[in-house]
Formats: structure tokens, C-alpha cells, sequence
């Protein structure tokens, strides 16, 4: 049948296929739908399910434009009681969507106190999310103290520096996200109107107090007391890991801890919803494990993981951040067409010791081991990379595909670069964690263009 081109259809589709996984039924175990009036009147869609007598109740608000059974994988197999609601404006719920502003804070709240009154043994909840219900999380666990816990994916610090990074407007996430907003909601005028700021760099100081009231980093001293579990994807073009990693350092929570996965944004997620997650060690009984205390540990509290490309499995795993161990690298340019030019510079902070430069290949084959220059960085600069043209879809294929790919266009027609990374004269290979800066980039446009 043709997809529903209609908000009303849209909100039947969902409709249909919530009455279909309504109506499944397991032994012992009790799900039901409902509403949750919030503070002004406004409706909510909830959906509960019981599995066991846990004592902490799991609270998922959905992902941007997502319907109300996004989480119904992790609620089936992983929380002992559970409760999904669709934001305010979405799909069933009533309101308009304002995109996690002070309406939105008053409805985690109501949620929450809907939760107490339908098990009233609970002792505590936590709250859990994927990009949109990730930050709703982190800000809803500021300002209620009955949040025991966070668990936080591909979620945002702070708006602005998503939607407009070093002041360049975020045009193709931001359309994306605005677009589906409409399909599947109601948007309130003032988001729209926030973008049109964004993007004709107009009324920008609104925009950054605006974007200050729904920052989760803005808050960060509020979750002092709360143990927060973060996880973001290295190719994240909506809320950038650098960004996450910032303000996860930031935090000074008691238990702390960051999954840094691979593709693009909520990729590393959606395994688990889909029933596909079949790792201990994955993000989704990550997030249970942390739930339910089990990876809260006083050993674990600056605990970074860093996920396998290929199959989602632990790859590096450090109980603590930053790492003890330190190693000093060598490191020599190596051009892909067998050319070699001069003024070649790399730039790359290690937090695990110093980096070495050596670009003299007769000293190398010599065996010389000392170098002549330590830093914590790396430069380079006449090099060459090339890129695809759809940054999300490249991006998803990057983590499933592992294929070569980078993200600045064809810098040079003329030569390539690679950087060989070394201990002594020995050739071992090396995974460098961390985020790399640009300096010094010139850009030359080929024709004119308007925006």
C-alpha cells in the first residue's frame, strides 16, 4: 500500500501497528498503553511492561519522529519494568513539538510520577534515550532527584554547536530533522524560526539562550550525583562526538562512562532495537548492566569502550581515562603515487604520550631509532583525501563495510597521503583514540555557489 502522505495517516499507521504489538502476550508478563496527563492538560502516550519486580523503573522517551514501540526490544528482553512515551507533539501525544524546551522538562517529570503510581514498591527510576530521548534523559535526571540513573545515546550537549558548528549552519541534518519533524508531529512555529536564525545568522544571541535552556552541558553540576552512561558514533554529522567527549569530561558525576561506536548518527543503536544486539559487552546491555549496577563499580568510574566496526563487540575497552599506559610513537609520511613533497605536516593530540616526527626514510632504513623532534602532535599539509557525496549514507557504509573514506573532498588531484605509524625502527600497527584538529586549510572554490 502507498505510504500515508498525510499527518493523519501517518498517525493511523502508527495506530495499527501499536494495537499489533499491543496484543502480544507472554506468560506472566503484563503490558498495557495508556496516557499521562502533564502539568497544562496535555496527553501522553505511554507504554508500560512488566517482565520482573525490578526495583528501578526504566523511563525511554522516544528518538526524534520515532513512534511509540521504538524501545519494545530492550523492554522485552532487557528491563525488569519499563515505560515508553512519545514526546510532547508526536504522533498520538498532544502539544506542539518544542524540541525539549520547559514543556518537555514538566512532561519527564509527569511521566515519572505516573510511573510511582503504578508501581508503588519502586525504590528509584532511571531514564534512558536515543538522540532525542537521550537528551531529554540528561536534562530530565538535572531536575528530578528521584533519577537514579542516565543512560544517554547519541544525545547532544548543547544545541547551537550542533546546528551551527564553528558557526556554519548545519543545513543538511537540520532540514532532515525538521522535515521528519512535520511528517510525524506538530511543530511549534518557534523551531522553525530558530532555524531560519541559524541559517541567515540572524538574532544569534537568542539562539544561543534559546539552545542554553535544552543544553544538558549547561547543567552538567545538576547530574553531580547521578551516574551517566553516554554513547556516541565517530561519524556523527547531527551531535558530534568531539562535542559528547567534551562534556562527558565535564561531568562530575560519581560513575561516568562513554561508548564510542562507529557510522553515523544513533547507527550503533539501532542493532539492539531491531533485536539484532546479541553481545554481552554491546550497548544495549551496556545500558542494562548500568541500570542495574553492575557496571557502576568504583574500577569502572571513567570507564571509555570503543566499539568494533564490523560487528558492534567490544574493540578497546579502558577502565579509566585517561589511560596510565603511555607510548611514544614514530611517525613518517608515506604517499600513496610514489611522489614525494615537501612541507608535509599531520596534526593528531595524543593523550597517551608523545608523538614522534621523522620524515628522514634513509635514517629509517638505517635503523636509527632516536628522533629528531617530540611533540604531541603530528603535522602535515600537501596531502590528499578523497570523499563520497552523501555524508550519511557514506558514513552508515563506512561502519558496515569498513571501505576507505574521508570526509574533506579532493584536496589535491595531483598526490596522496598516508601516514605509517611506528615504535623504533619495529613496524607494528597502532589504533590512535582521539580527536583530530585541522590547521592552517586553504579553500579555494571552483565556482561560485549561493546558499
Amino acid at each position: 500500500c502507498p505510504l500515508p502522505s498525510t499527518m493523519g495517516g501517518w498517525r493511523m499507521m502508527c495506530v495499527l501497528l501499536v494495537g499489533v504489538m499491543a496484543s502480544e502476550e507472554e506468560g506472566g508478563v503484563l503490558f498495557e498503553r495508556g496516557t499521562v496527563e502533564s502539568f497544562d492538560g496535555t496527553m501522553l502516550k505511554v507504554a508500560a511492561r512488566e517482565n520482573n519486580e525490578a526495583k528501578t523503573a526504566v523511563i525511554m522517551p522516544n528518538s526524534w519522529a520515532m513512534p511509540s514501540f521504538e524501545y519494545h526490544v530492550p523492554m522485552a528482553r532487557l528491563f525488569g519494568r519499563s515505560v515508553e512515551y512519545e514526546t510532547r507533539g508526536f504522533y498520538m501525544s498532544g502539544g506542539e513539538i518544542g524540541l525539549a524546551g520547559p514543556a518537555d522538562l514538566q512532561d519527564v517529570r509527569a511521566v515519572i510520577d505516573w510511573t510511582f503510581r503504578r508501581w508503588p514498591d519502586l525504590e528509584d527510576v532511571a531514564l534512558c534515550g536515543v538522540s532525542y530521548g537521550g537528551g531529554l534523559s540528561l536534562l530530565g535526571a538535572a531536575f528530578d532527584s528521584r533519577v537514579a540513573k542516565v543512560v544517554a545515546y547519541s544525545a547532544w550537549p548543547n544545541l547551537y554547536d550542533e546546528l551551527n558548528p564553528n558557526e556554519s549552519p548545519n543545513r543538511m541534518w537540520a532540514s532532515l530533522l525538521l522535515r521528519l519533524g512535520a511528517a510525524t508531529g506538530d511543530e511549534s512555529s518557534e523551531v522553525w524560526r530558530i532555524w531560519n536564525d541559524v541559517r541567515t545568522h540572524e538574532n544569534l544571541t537568542y539562539v544561543r539562550e534559546w539552545a542554553a535552556e535544552r543544553a544538558p552541558a549547561a547543567v552538567s553540576d545538576k547530574l553531580a550525583d547521578v551516574p551517566v552512561l553516554l554513547l556516541s558514533n565517530l561519524d556523527d554529522g547531527l551531535f558530534f562526538s568531539q562535542h559528547t567527549f567534551t562534556f562527558w569530561e565535564s561531568l562530575q558525576s560519581p560513575q561516568k562512562a562513554i561508548i564510542f561506536g562507529a557510522g553515523t548518527h544513533a547507527q550503533s543503536e539501532v542493532r539492539g532495537l531491531l533485536g539484532f544486539e546479541f553481545q554481552e559487552d554491546g550497548p544495549w546491555h551496556r545500558a542494562r548492566d548500568w541500570i542495574e549496577g553492575k557496571s557502576c563499580s568504583v574500577a569502572q568510574q571513567r570507564r571509555v569502550t570503543f566499539l568494533d566496526v564490523e560487528n558492534g563487540d567490544m574493540k578497546l575497552d579502558f577502565p579509566q581515562w585517561p589511560p596510565d599506559a603511555k607510548t611514544d610513537l614514530v611517525a613518517r609520511p608515506r604517499w600513496g603515487n610514489g611522489k614525494k613533497k615537501k612541507n608535509l605536516f599531520f596534526f593528531a593530540s595524543s593523550p597517551f604520550g608523545d608523538l614522534v616526527f621523522d620524515d628522514d626514510d634513509d635514517a629509517r632504513k638505517a635503523g636509527r631509532k632516536r628522533p629528531s623532534t617530540t611533540s604531541k602532535s603530528i603535522h602535515f599539509g600537501s596531502s590528499s583525501v578523497s570523499s563520497g557525496r552523501l555524508p550519511i549514507v557514506k558514513s552508515a557504509l563506512k561502519a558496515v563495510t569498513k571501505l576507505p573514506r574521508a570526509d574533506l573532498g579532493e584536496a589535491s588531484r595531483e598526490s596522496t597521503s598516508l601516514v605509517f605509524l611506528a615504535t623504533g625502527a619495529q613496524q607494528d600497527d597502532y589504533i590512535i583514540c582521539g580527536i583530530p584538529e585541522l590547521r592552517g586549510l586553504a579553500v579555494v572554490p571552483l565556482r561560485q555557489s549561493s546558499f
